[in-house]
């Protein structure tokens, strides 16, 4: 390349760029070839950099773990806790180094990998975003601290991309959300999003920039991707509904986003998966359907009280049915108290004392099931049973008519705790959702308790 050629606004740019690590982008395309990181123990050429100009690459490679920590077995999943100190130790160590010829960019790759690797093993996504966020948002703060425009505009690609995985475990939450029009539309997203990360590494003003080098072609890899599921998931749902005319296309979209050249194996998989998939409804179209005439299920949540023994539970609850008073729970007043359960021989009693198993019942309003946009899913009869055992529960009832065994598969999977997010609102008299509890309760996905929710927005 001509010195000539190189953007006369850039200071020191020969010396800042033109005479780099002439491998680095050999070093970083690996990191796209498995969707992950190469080798835990962090030997790989990238963190050797990163350590030369002081990183604890050990700390990064900590804060995309969901298992590392004080409190390494806490129960979030796919959002975010307040106060997660991955957050503040990723801004701080993409402050030390902001000033350094590339390092920005090199650090948020590194921790690109090590998030794309924990991905592979866990569904709690939550605490894999925080370091993503933090450091797409430090370097908001802190990109003029860069040593000119073309490391500015690296480290502004590589945010990009972080914001990418991101958007990309949306898709994968969605995946998990009985739901194909919700698939579909966080897929586009995901999509949409890779088109921005296209942009932000043409506008990388070096070409022989190994980030542009390697992030142009993974972005237009990804593009192709994640636009190919969005049409799959979309021509499926319109197949179930009776309209088939874009299985075709998609299947055609799937063969040619699986020839990329640049497409991991990771992904070809997948792509291959959702190929069968369509291949077979294809296939089936002039088959019969199986339909079940009546669907029934229950969903049974159990949980304990603190501090209050199951009779004097039961005692207080009786007290209030004897008087004929309804009391509230979770922002709702019950429809009834009743002092007695319908079936009492369904637990055989051991104790000592032979007693029988009894309880009472709240009959609460029933709740309404929707995807976080809105979409009604399905509205279930709700009550809560305490018992003098303490084995107590919520208890949601659903029914339904003519529901196909893959309504009924999903159906089924929202009791998962692989469930992707869903609201859940209280119905009100008039059969409209509640205005009083606008979020609660809500189910966090991949959680098996129902919890007043804080209706946080979705990380983005």
């Amino acid at each position: 390349m001509s010195e000539s050629s190189h953007p006369a606004a850039v200071p020191g740019f020969r010396a800042l760029h033109a005479h780099g690590p002439a491998a680095l982008a050999d070093n970083l395309r690996p990191l796209f070839q498995t969707e992950a990181w190469q080798g835990a123990d962090g030997n790989s050429e990238v963190a050797r950099q990163l350590r030369e100009i002081g990183v604890d690459v050990g700390a990064v490679w900590a804060a995309s773990r969901w298992n590392m920590g004080e409190d390494g077995e806490a129960p979030n999943r796919r959002h975010p806790v307040p106060g997660d100190p991955r957050g503040p130790r990723t801004a701080a160590a993409l402050r030390a180094v902001a000033g350094r010829p590339r390092a920005a960019a090199l650090l948020g790759i590194y921790l690109w990998s090590q998030a794309s690797d924990a991905l592979q093993y866990t569904f709690r996504h939550g605490r894999i975003i925080v370091p993503l966020r933090a450091f797409v948002e430090t370097w908001e703060a802190c990109r003029d601290d860069a040593p000119d425009e073309v490391c500015r505009a690296e480290g502004d690609a590589v945010a990009v991309l972080l914001r990418t995985l991101v958007t990309q475990m949306h898709t994968s939450a969605a995946r998990s959300a009985g739901s194909l029009p919700r698939l579909a539309d966080a897929a586009a997203r995901a999509a949409e999003r890779c088109v921005a990360l296209l942009r932000a590494a043409r506008a990388i003003p070096d070409p022989t920039s190994p980030f542009r080098r390697v992030l142009v072609p993974q972005a237009v890899t990804r593009i192709r991707y994640f636009r190919a599921l969005a049409e799959a998931a979309a021509a499926a749902d319109a197949a179930m509904a009776g309209a088939p005319e874009r299985l075709g296309p998609a299947l055609e979209a799937l063969r040619a986003a699986e020839t990329d050249r640049h497409l991991n194996y990771i992904l070809a998989s997948e792509l291959r998966s959702y190929r069968m998939h369509l291949t077979e409804l294809h296939r089936n179209l002039g088959a019969r359907w199986l339909t079940l005439d009546r669907l029934k299920n229950i969903y049974v949540y159990p949980f304990g009280l603190r501090d209050v023994s199951p009779a004097a539970a039961v005692a207080a609850l009786r007290a209030l049915a004897d008087r004929d008073e309804r009391p509230h729970l979770l922002g709702v007043q019950a429809f009834a108290v009743r002092g007695s359960l319908k079936m009492d021989d369904v637990w055989s009693s051991v104790d000592r004392a032979a007693r029988p198993y009894g309880g009472v019942s709240l009959s609460m309003p029933n709740v309404r099931l929707e995807q976080p946009d809105g979409t009604f899913i399905e509205e279930l009869a709700c009550d809560v049973r305490f018992t003098e055992f303490g084995n107590h529960y919520v208890r949601f009832r659903y029914s339904a008519r003519g529901r196909s065994p893959q309504q009924v598969r999903d159906a089924r999977f929202r009791l998962s705790n692989l469930h992707a997010d869903i609201r859940v609102l209280w119905v009100a008299p008039d059969g409209s959702p509640s205005p009083s509890t606008p979020a609660a309760p809500c189910r966090r996905s991949g959680s098996s308790t129902w919890r007043t929710c804080c209706n946080a927005p979705p990380p983005t």
